[in-house]
């Protein structure tokens, strides 16, 4: 997740450094979003980049950084993401339940 301002830097850095050699995948994401750091209401853009090598993974992870994107570490096994994304979805169901209990 990028902060919206930056991400068509971030966009051109990556496919200068890469020669072109990712493959990216983005989205805005609709609701505002409150910055941890600054504490103000900011619009993001969430995105993947897939890529081959270690040294790639370095580089792109320094631009990551330099340019305050989180990054998320995604498990390169299938059932790993399945059991990964299940965990998501019961931490997101019980968050739920307790907006809901707190609402009533």
């Amino acid at each position: 997740v990028i902060p919206k301002e930056k991400f068509y830097l971030f966009e051109r850095i990556l496919f200068r450094v890469t020669r072109g050699n990712l493959f990216m995948k983005h989205t805005e994401i609709d609701e505002f979003i409150r910055d941890p750091i600054s504490g103000l209401d900011t619009q993001k853009v969430v995105f993947i980049v897939f890529y081959q090598g270690e040294r790639l993974d370095i580089k792109i992870k320094k631009i990551c950084e330099a340019l305050g994107a989180n990054v998320y570490p995604i498990p390169e096994n299938g059932s790993d993401r399945e059991d990964l994304l299940n965990q998501v979805e019961e931490r997101i169901e019980e968050a739920q339940v307790v907006i809901d209990n707190t609402m009533s």
